[in-house]
């Protein structure tokens, strides 16, 4: 079986204002496999800098449900002390979450290309301030990034 490739992102939340609005977001795109979610665990940085980790095993009953629904089953991939060596990606009195997801959606053409003979020789992920940048200026090329 073919796999797409995996990512991994932290989605940082200043202020601790997650209210939960991309939950409907990944649930399409899990719904539909565009993505996986693989693995997931939560950080939050309380205003004095101290670190909280939460896996999923340590949220309430009905925050558990909501998460659990998207999950597949964990691959223990991200570990509390991975969340907390990258704690200093987030502010004291923010919050993260750390996710590891598979592109689903490339395990079809993946598949594809290999029944073809082919191979994939070079897959990079452009940053968005490059495309922000050819999108404003036009006429530059990638390969000048």
């Amino acid at each position: 079986m073919s796999q797409g490739p995996i990512d991994f992102a932290v989605l940082r939340f200043p202020g601790n204002q997650f209210r939960g609005e991309i939950i409907p977001a990944l649930e399409r795109l899990v719904s539909t496999d565009v993505i996986q979610i693989i693995d997931l665990i939560f950080l939050m940085r309380k205003p004095d800098g101290t670190t909280i980790v939460l896996e999923l095993s340590d949220l309430d009953d009905d925050q558990y449900a909501v998460w659990d629904s998207l999950v597949g089953s964990l691959s223990g991939f991200l570990s509390p002390e991975d969340a907390t060596a990258l704690a200093h990606l987030v502010e004291p009195g923010s919050s993260a979450a750390m996710i590891v997801y598979e592109n689903s959606w490339a395990s079809e053409l993946a598949s594809a290309i290999g029944r073809a003979g082919g191979e994939l020789v070079l897959s990079e992920r452009i940053p968005r301030v490059v495309i922000d940048e050819l999108r404003t200026y036009g006429g530059a090329s990638l390969a000048q990034h």
